[in-house]
């Protein structure tokens, strides 16, 4: 095994243990994976076509509500288009706390991520609900959509049989040829691993990648906390 003995810290001998070389080398491993399955999600074909072009509902900057089709979203220069489904309900609150958490992480980092990529957040709730919350969130730089008047939820399993929906990605591509799916966190509908921590949603979310280098035990069925 390499000797990834490179760097001491305070008060530390510099000797590295066996676990600690482990620790290291897993990480590279994990990283290539990382990498790995980035590639094959970019490998993926595009094959399929939009079934129809969605009109949302959002604010304007004087706050009337006004009507926005999907295809208006796609912005020059940018041929993919994010949303990601807040798992929102009418009652003026999400459902989880995780879902405004990934929220509160786009919200911080959208105007980095949105030199190559659009990204909206879209609820089956009102318009105004949503709204509402993104203000006593701090959601100033989010591009909030109400879905609760069209089928995109029903369509990309944003919603389930109930009209109640689901915490997913959905990845859109615009090419010459029309608007086509071309990703979703799909990990959503795979079986459930109950001694995982981890959500669908952990691309996108990287809270529980700060947990992983702290010595406290999380546990799997660690709730977050709405108030902060």
């Amino acid at each position: 095994m390499e000797n990834y003995n490179n760097a001491k810290f305070g008060n530390e001998t510099g000797e590295f243990s066996p676990s600690a070389n482990e620790l290291i080398e897993s990480e590279i491993n994990l990283r290539r994976q990382i990498e790995e399955v980035a590639a094959a999600s970019n490998s993926l074909p595009i094959e399929g076509k939009i079934i129809e072009d969605y009109v949302f509902e959002e604010k304007d900057e004087e706050g009337n509500t006004r009507q926005i089709k999907l295809s208006d979203l796609f912005e020059s220069g940018k041929n993919s288009l994010m949303i990601y489904s807040l798992r929102f309900s009418d009652k003026g609150k999400p459902l989880y706390p995780a879902c405004s958490s990934i929220a509160d992480g786009i919200n911080g980092m959208v105007f980095y991520a949105e030199q190559k990529v659009k990204i909206v957040i879209v609820g089956n709730a009102s318009i105004d609900r949503l709204n509402d919350w993104s203000k006593s969130n701090g959601w100033n730089n989010l591009h909030l959509l109400s879905s609760a008047k069209n089928n995109y939820g029903s369509n990309y399993n944003g919603d389930n049989k109930k009209k109640n929906q689901r915490p997913i990605l959905n990845v859109f591509r615009k090419t010459e040829d029309g608007i086509y799916h071309f990703y979703a966190t799909e990990l959503l509908f795979a079986p459930k691993e109950k001694e995982l921590k981890k959500s669908d949603a952990d691309t996108i979310w990287p809270l529980w990648n700060l947990f992983d280098v702290i010595p406290d035990e999380i546990g799997a069925n660690w709730n977050l906390n709405l108030s902060y």
